[in-house]
């Protein structure tokens, strides 16, 4: 349920956006003019009278939406009848009728340190508006949470499946490589659990976990200050797959143009391009 009349004429603009997609324009335009006529006269009420005249310039009921807020008429039955049929409770309902379905959950499981995790992703749904990371160790405790609002996605009327499914995607992953790279090793050995709502620091694994995770034969040596006239670090390539089990963990990208290949700046082991 929204709170407030402003959030009620927000909701009301995605809805009439969710009306559109469905090819329900005409419902969409007297949804847009009964709640511009109902509210002040103030920047909301003009974003829903300019939708309106964007999905048809000549919607009688828009103009005299136009003309109520301004104070120019009182009363029409066309838009009296709007505005009784696009009530508060019914823009809810139409809200949860046409929300998309809730996307389904993003799990991975992975053993790091010779211990079991598994990590979910899930959608809220648009009530809560959140998306939540959790990273459960193999006895199904609760060591870490990540989440997320896109609040503002559903006030801004943005591609919202889109928009949840990259956070979704994004958010699994960021967790993902921050257990896999030692970002959670301190977390996990103290046993306490966190929620954040900030991404995590990049990844930056240490060298000497990368020789155990790779069965490397030796740890790989610790990166050294840059030499004067070296180019600058400008990205690293963090493998996750290769047919070379002595392919390095990170690849490093120095200067403004690297070419990746065989016969380029950064070889890939195993690989033929």
């Amino acid at each position: 349920m929204v709170s407030s009349a402003d959030d009620a004429r927000h909701l009301a603009l995605n809805v009439a956006r969710t009306l559109v997609e469905r090819g329900r324009e005409e419902d969409a335009v007297s949804l847009l003019s009964a709640w511009a006529a109902v509210g002040p006269d103030d920047a909301i009420a003009q974003s829903l009278l300019v939708e309106a005249r964007r999905l048809n310039p000549h919607a009688k009921i828009a103009e005299l939406a136009f003309e109520r807020l301004a104070g120019l008429s009182a009363r029409n039955k066309l838009l009296d009848a709007a505005i009784a049929r696009f009530a508060r409770v019914e823009v809810e309902r139409l809200a949860a009728e046409l929300a998309p379905p809730m996307r389904a959950p993003i799990t991975t499981n992975l053993t790091h340190r010779d211990a079991s995790y598994r990590i979910q992703t899930e959608d809220l749904g648009t009530d809560e508006a959140r998306v939540v990371t959790d990273l459960f160790t193999e006895d199904g405790r609760l060591a870490k949470r990540v989440e997320r609002s896109y609040a503002e996605s559903i006030q801004a009327g943005a591609d919202l499946d889109a928009r949840v499914r990259e956070l979704m995607n994004g958010q699994h992953l960021e967790t993902t490589l921050a257990l896999r790279d030692g970002l959670l090793d301190g977390l996990l050995d103290g046993g306490a659990g966190e929620s954040v709502d900030k991404p995590l620091a990049p990844p930056a694994p240490a060298p000497e976990r990368i020789a155990h995770r790779r069965d490397a034969p030796s740890p790989a040596p610790e990166p050294t200050a840059p030499t004067e006239g070296a180019l600058p670090l400008r990205f690293r390539l963090h493998v996750l797959r290769s047919p070379d089990p002595n392919c390095p963990a990170v690849l490093r990208g120095q200067g403004d143009d690297v070419l990746l290949g065989s016969g380029g700046d950064i070889a890939l082991p195993g690989d033929r391009f």
